[in-house]
């Protein structure tokens, strides 16, 4: 636990610079996991992770920098947004410079590499691609997930380590992957098929799973075929039948409307498939058991797979994961995705803004009563609601920490922590 205090109100930049240096600390997303807000540098104020710039990588994002201004040298870093301490939903760790045990401090103040992915699955594409690199290898199947960093400054070579140890290989068994084929891909678009370079592993161990690579990010020139350019990144293999990176999931996705969720996926094969496993979480820490699909135990033409989800009772945040369980007994979590649900019936009062200074907004679906409570449990204030938007005076209340409690004529009760500036 870290407590922070200042003697003064923060503006919202001052606020989204002290949130910047939290994440980067710890490694857990600013913002919601997918949906991930501007990065503000402690140091000078400027964007080190522009969400607009980065579409699609705002998973598990995680970084390396130097503030002195807030104390900030964080020279190792992997995201932590794990469902508990310990475990982690990204297998990528980056350090500074090339001692990966015992990372150097970076160079100068205010230099940062951030980096996040797009939530693909931890597998390969499952059909042999055979892509040419502008360096003079040909991969024969590319991972399926993919990884985008920004540089602010320039960092030099960092140490990339992926762990691959829960990643099927030959044989559908965990971790069985020859890593001396794996190369890591880096490429200026994205687009790995053509113009991407190839780097072999500085290390490797066939029994921890664990790779890595040296690199310096280098800004890209526009011309595909300029060697070692980029910020995006991923893993391809030179030998399909020992370094397969399997299995061959195409797609995992999770849609929403109203108070239904249709799940999907799809599988380009299968091998030994007995069933799979959705799960659904509001907080990506308890799981629910939602539904059991029948695999095919061998395949290898595509199958495309549904359910739908009506018994989730929570509002806002729901996340899905998909889980595969071969005939063995073997499992392998093929992905999770983060949705937003709007289900009506379950909709929640909405206090804003929060903090807020003379004015509060208390939305409800329908009327009810809001009691607020300073920190010792004594009523300050009671407003009776109405349906829909409510506005609240609240200039008169001393600053500090409040309970808001709603309790709605329908008799559903809901509660939440306010700041009132």
């Amino acid at each position: 636990m870290e407590a922070i205090l200042w003697d003064s109100e923060l503006t919202e930049v001052e606020r989204a610079r002290v949130e910047t240096y939290l994440a980067i600390k710890y490694g857990v997303t600013h913002g919601m996991n997918g949906i991930s807000m501007d990065y503000i540098s402690p140091f000078d104020g400027s964007v080190i992770w522009d969400v607009s710039a980065n579409p699609g990588f705002n998973y598990d994002i995680a970084g390396i920098m130097r503030a002195d201004i807030s104390g900030l040298d964080q020279r190792k870093s992997h995201s932590t947004n794990g469902a508990a301490i310990g475990t982690y939903n990204d297998i990528v760790t980056i350090a500074n410079g090339t001692n990966y045990s015992t990372p150097v401090s970076i160079a100068n103040d205010g230099q940062a590499l951030v980096w996040g992915h797009d939530n693909g699955a931890l597998i390969n594409t499952g059909i042999a691609v055979n892509y040419p690199t502008d360096n003079g290898e040909l991969i024969q199947a590319i991972f399926t997930r993919e990884w985008k960093s920004q540089e602010t400054g320039s960092l030099g070579t960092v140490t990339i380590e992926f762990d691959l140890s829960a990643v099927v290989g030959v044989g559908g068994i965990l971790g069985a992957n020859d890593l001396q084929h794996v190369r890591l891909l880096i490429d200026e678009d994205g687009n790995y098929a053509t113009g991407a370079t190839s780097i072999a592993p500085i290390a490797y161990n066939n029994a921890t799973g664990r790779i890595s690579f040296e690199h310096d990010f280098i800004l890209g020139t526009g011309n595909q075929m300029d060697v070692q350019r980029g910020f995006f990144f991923t893993l391809g293999t030179t030998d399909l039948i020992t370094s397969p990176l399997p299995v061959e999931l195409i797609y995992f996705d999770a849609d929403n409307s109203g108070c239904e969720t249709v799940v999907t996926w799809s599988t380009a094969s299968e091998q030994h498939c007995d069933y799979y496993q959705v799960e659904r979480s509001y907080d990506m820490e308890m799981w629910e058991h939602v539904a059991i699909v029948s695999g095919s135990d061998n395949s290898t033409t595509q199958l495309d797979y549904e359910i739908v989800d009506r018994e989730f009772n929570q509002n806002g945040a729901i996340y899905y994961r998909l889980t595969q369980y071969d005939t063995d007994g073997t499992k392998t979590m093929l992905g999770a995705k983060g949705i937003q649900a709007a289900c009506g019936e379950n909709e929640a009062p909405v206090v804003y803004p929060n903090p807020s200074n003379s004015n509060l907004n208390v939305y409800t679906p329908s009327a009810g009563i809001l009691t607020i409570l300073d920190a010792q449990g004594r009523v300050v204030r009671v407003k009776e609601l109405l349906e829909g938007e409510n506005l609240i005076v609240v200039n008169d209340i001393a600053a500090g920490t409040y309970t808001a409690s709603v309790q709605l004529n329908n008799g559903k009760f809901y509660r939440e922590q306010w700041v009132k500036m």
